[in-house]
C-alpha cells in the first residue's frame, strides 16, 4: 500500500481509536480500515461501474467492426483481387485480353508524381509503389494501393475494372475498382484498391474503364524465400527497415491498428497512462505508413497526441496520490 498523508476526515475517524489505547484493536483491522478510507476518498476519481460496462460493450462492437472492415475491405473505392474466371455475366470485357498488348513480362518502371513514387506508365496510370518492404508483393499478402490515372474527361466515363494475369497461367483474376475520385497528386483521377496476388512471378494488371483498355502495369510478386531474406537483411537496421518488416514482411498492418484502438479505448476508460503509451507504440508503424500518403500527412501526429495524453494521465495520477 502506498504511503499517503491522512487528511482531516481520516484523522477524525481514527481519533477515538487513538484516544483509547486500552482497546488494543487488531493491527489488521487498522490496515483494513485505512484501505477503506483511502478507497472512499478516491472514489470520486473513479468512473462509474456502469460506464465501464458501456465502454467494454462499445469496445467489443468497435473490435468486431474493425475485423469486418479488415476481411471485407469493400465499398465503392476499394476492391480485392480474387480468383474468379473472367467469363462472368455482364462483365463486358472479352475473355482474351487485348491481343495487341505485347507480351513482354518485365516489371513496369518507377516514376515520381508529386511526393509519391508510383509504378506503371508515366502520364497514363500507376499506383503507389516503391519496391520497399511495406508495398512489395508477396504471395497471398493483402496490401492497400492508391491508383492514379491521367487522361481526358470522356475516358473516365464507365466502371473501372482490373484484370490480373500471371505470366505462366492464362487464367485471369478480376478486381472491381469501383468509382473514381478526384486526385490530389497532380493526376486526373484516383481510386483505392486492396490487392492480393496469389502466387510468385510476374503479373500483368490491365485497367479497363467500361469495356475499353485504359492501360497496363506489370508487377513482380516475390517468393517466400526472398521474404525471409528481407527479414534478415532489412529488419532492425533503420526505421524504414523496422517498419517494413512489421507492415510488409510480417503483414501486421491491421492487427497493429486493431490492437492500438483497443488499448486506446481501454486507456480512456481507465485513465491509464501505461495503456495510452502502449496504444501510441502500437499505432506508430501504421501512422508512419499513412503519413507518407497525400491524404493523411497528419497521421504522424496521432501517436504524439497519445503520448501527451499519457503524460497528462500520469501527472493526474501522481497528483492524486499526493493528496
Amino acid at each position: 500500500m502506498k504511503n499517503q498523508n491522512p487528511n482531516k476526515t481520516d484523522y477524525d475517524f481514527l481519533k477515538p481509536l487513538l484516544d483509547r489505547p486500552d482497546l488494543e484493536p487488531d493491527p489488521t483491522f487498522i490496515i483494513s480500515l485505512r484501505k477503506k478510507i483511502i478507497k472512499s476518498n478516491n472514489s470520486k476519481f473513479r468512473l462509474p461501474r456502469n460506464l465501464n460496462i458501456i465502454g467494454v460493450g462499445l469496445l467489443a462492437i468497435l473490435t468486431l467492426s474493425l475485423l469486418i472492415y479488415t476481411f471485407d475491405f469493400g465499398g465503392h473505392s476499394t476492391g480485392t483481387l480474387v480468383n474468379q474466371a473472367i467469363k462472368e455475366p455482364g462483365f463486358g470485357v472479352e475473355n482474351d485480353v487485348d491481343k495487341s498488348i505485347e507480351r513482354v513480362w518485365k516489371e513496369s518502371p518507377l516514376f515520381e508524381s508529386g511526393s509519391d513514387t508510383l509504378i506503371g506508365e508515366e502520364g497514363r496510370l500507376g499506383f503507389s509503389y516503391d519496391d520497399g518492404e511495406i508495398l512489395r508483393f508477396y504471395p497471398d499478402k493483402t496490401q492497400k494501393y492508391i491508383w492514379y490515372f491521367w487522361g481526358e474527361e470522356k475516358e473516365f466515363d464507365g466502371v473501372l475494372k482490373f484484370i490480373g494475369t500471371h505470366e505462366n497461367d492464362e487464367k485471369q483474376s478480376v478486381v472491381y475498382g469501383g468509382d473514381f475520385y478526384k486526385a490530389n497528386n497532380k493526376a486526373d483521377r484516383q481510386v483505392h484498391t486492396s490487392m492480393n496476388l496469389p502466387k510468385s512471378g510476374m503479373w500483368r494488371l490491365d485497367a479497363y474503364i467500361g469495356d475499353k483498355l485504359f492501360g497496363t502495369v506489370f508487377v513482380k510478386v516475390h517468393t517466400q524465400s526472398q521474404k525471409e531474406s528481407d527479414v534478415l537483411i532489412r529488419g532492425g537496421y533503420t526505421l524504414e527497415g523496422i517498419m517494413g518488416v512489421l507492415l510488409g514482411t510480417l503483414d501486421l498492418f491491421y492487427p497493429l491498428l486493431i490492437a492500438s484502438v483497443i488499448t486506446f479505448v481501454f486507456a480512456l476508460i481507465k485513465r491509464s497512462w501505461i495503456w495510452m503509451l502502449l496504444s501510441a507504440i502500437l499505432l506508430y508503424p501504421d501512422a508512419w505508413f499513412f503519413s507518407g500518403h497525400p491524404p493523411y500527412p497528419w497521421a504522424k501526429f496521432v501517436p504524439l497526441i497519445q503520448v501527451i495524453l499519457a503524460i497528462i494521465f500520469y501527472l493526474l495520477k501522481s497528483n492524486k496520490s499526493k493528496t
